[in-house]
């Protein structure tokens, strides 16, 4: 399911959770006319009156206070769920539980590609990209792009085949680190983090030199 799946779930799910539904016998039974479709014959049908009944108890259940909070939380989870940020908290939980457990934590390789984008190394080599219009712009119009990628969406695809290219290179060079499993490959996330951090020391050392390396006494 998309992000924007995900996110029509949970806006629907908060909504319920804080407006909650009717408990009313009527607005159901009125409500199953409308569905069902017999106008005529709804008065004195006995299956529109007990789906109006049965819907009833369910709204009695869903009214409580508690079950509101949790479709409350339920649907805000929903919708963070997909973000980058909240992806990065809970594989870091889910990856330090693991590593208690396991001398080596086995990811697929869709995983470690994100854990090198959201690392401080590919945070450093993901290009910045900002959108701005002018006054200008916003009289004329906003300029459309009828074909091929805008510049942004360019260096992007760069920089997603630049990760992909580094995690090859890494399982060439680390065959200890990789492993396929049911035709997939898997990568081993603890020496993969320590791969990148030695990418991070060496672009600190062609920013700034090497570094200190000073004992005292």
């Amino acid at each position: 399911m998309g992000r924007r799946g995900w996110g029509t779930i949970g806006v629907v799910t908060t909504i319920l959770g804080f407006a909650g539904v009717p408990d009313d016998l009527e607005t159901w039974y009125r409500w199953f006319d409308v569905l069902l479709g017999w106008i005529d014959a709804v008065v004195n049908d006995p299956l529109a009156l007990a789906l109006a009944r049965h819907a009833v108890t369910v709204a009695d259940f869903v009214n409580q206070d508690w079950f509101r909070v949790t479709l409350v939380l339920g649907g805000l989870v929903v919708m963070i769920w997909p973000l980058r940020w909240f992806w990065r908290l809970r594989h870091n939980l889910r990856y330090r539980w693991r590593r208690a457990l396991v001398e080596q934590v086995w990811i697929s390789d869709e995983d470690a590609k994100r854990v090198m984008r959201d690392s401080p190394w590919g945070q450093l080599k993901e290009p910045t990209i900002t959108i701005g219009y002018s006054f200008l712009d916003n009289l004329v119009g906003k300029r459309e792009i009828i074909s091929g990628l805008s510049e942004g969406e360019k260096k992007l695809v760069k920089f997603n085949a630049y990760i992909s290219r580094t995690l090859d290179k890494f399982c060439e060079n680390n065959s200890d680190a990789v492993r396929v499993v049911d035709g997939k490959r898997e990568v081993d996330e603890v020496a993969l983090r320590k791969f990148l951090d030695l990418l991070v020391e060496k672009e600190l050392i062609q920013d700034f030199g090497d570094i200190p390396d000073i004992r005292l006494g």
